[in-house]
């Protein structure tokens, strides 16, 4: 009976094609919402990078015949994490529009210091902005989401197969120009309510110089709230076009990472 023997090119070869995968995995699952937050225990990450990391394999391309502890090596396992790090931060923008749609909206109807810990950034956020970051991991739950960036993932090797060679200069220029869709869509998922109160206390501002003898301060504060509330419960409907369309940018957004 013969011995079983690997020799160093059998060996160099097998650690390539599964480690250089799987950095590229777990940088992506590093900053990913939902299903990479800051509340999901890092054996379950790891897990999961595993899990997915085996599950990509085969449409994975051949590696490079890099040694993985050379120079060449290591330069190959930075490239993998920036491609994953830049999938992640794609979909991370995404939320941070949702969450900043909800602290223009707090502040606008006067809870901006009504704060609370968002376990999946693990920061702290107005409590609209909570409210809206739930909604939003429900609706990506909800749209399958998470099997999309799957099924990203998976064609990132094909697109981006691992080499030396990885993102460009213009496509790291893509990305940060990419962080414009936090601001615009906050403005579109906010809009509606922020206009509201706009009126309110427009209308509240007419009837103080009509009648000076009213105190604006006693009916004002419960007022803007009452017609946030009110414009935040009718504006809810439109958030689900709204957020499918920044998921479906985004997605585009991570398949357009070629060199």
């Amino acid at each position: 009976m013969q011995p079983l023997t690997l020799t160093t090119a059998e060996l160099t070869g097998w650690v390539g094609q599964f480690f250089w995968p799987f950095t590229r995995v777990m940088a992506m699952l590093a900053i990913t919402p939902v299903i990479g937050g800051k509340n999901i225990p890092v054996p379950v990450k790891i897990l999961l990078g595993l899990l997915l990391t085996i599950a990509v394999l085969p449409v994975n391309q051949a590696t490079p015949s890099v040694t993985p502890w050379s120079a060449a090596g290591v330069y190959v396992v930075a490239q993998q994490i920036l491609i994953g790090l830049s999938m992640g931060f794609i979909l991370l923008l995404v939320f941070t529009a949702v969450n900043l749609a909800g602290h223009s909206i707090a502040t606008a109807m006067g809870l901006g210091f009504s704060l609370t810990v968002d376990p999946d950034q693990g920061v702290h956020v107005p409590i609209i902005s909570q409210f809206l970051s739930i909604l939003a991991s429900l609706l990506f739950l909800s749209l399958n989401g998470h099997l999309a960036l799957i099924a990203t993932l998976a064609s990132s090797f094909e697109r981006l197969p691992v080499a030396s060679t990885g993102i460009t200069g213009q496509g790291l220029w893509d990305i940060i120009l990419w962080a414009a869709i936090m601001f615009s869509g906050a403005l579109s998922i906010a809009l509606p309510a922020i206009v509201a109160i706009l009126i309110s206390n427009l209308v509240m501002g007419v009837m103080t110089r009509s009648s000076p003898q009213l105190n604006i301060f006693s009916i004002g504060f419960p007022m803007t709230m009452l017609v946030g509330f009110v414009a935040l419960l009718l504006t809810l409907p439109n958030m689900l076009p709204v957020f499918q369309r920044l998921m479906d940018l985004s997605f585009t957004r991570m398949m357009a990472l070629t060199p």
